[in-house]
């Protein structure tokens, strides 16, 4: 018979920069130098950073900053749609050279 093995996700993290320059899945026993086991609900992305025992993704905009559960927050809070604007399928995205949040539509972008 075979015995199951669990496996896990780990990050290949380079120790002079923190950031994370690979991500590979093993036996969950296996350890090896600079590689860090990915456990709990943080991801761990390619180029992203591993800083003190915390996952962070990369920044997405050079305008965001971490707030203090190292998630990255836009400098403005994000608007809330109204049902109409949901109806009508339109959602925010950030605009870094305005460093705003402006509304889109669906059919604008994917027709």
């Amino acid at each position: 018979y075979y015995k199951v093995r669990s496996m896990s996700k780990f990050a290949l993290v380079n120790p002079s920069t923190n950031i994370i320059e690979t991500i590979s899945v093993a036996d969950d026993s296996w350890s090896a130098e600079n590689w860090i086991k990915v456990t709990g609900d943080r991801k761990a992305v390619k180029g992203g950073t591993y800083v003190d025992g915390v996952f962070i993704l990369p920044q997405p905009y050079p305008s965001w900053s971490l707030d203090s559960n190292k998630d990255w927050q836009a400098p403005i809070t994000k608007p809330t749609l109204t049902s109409e604007e949901e109806e009508a399928k339109k959602y925010y995205e950030w605009d870094e050279s305005s460093t705003s949040w402006v509304i889109g539509t669906y059919e604008e972008h994917h027709s």
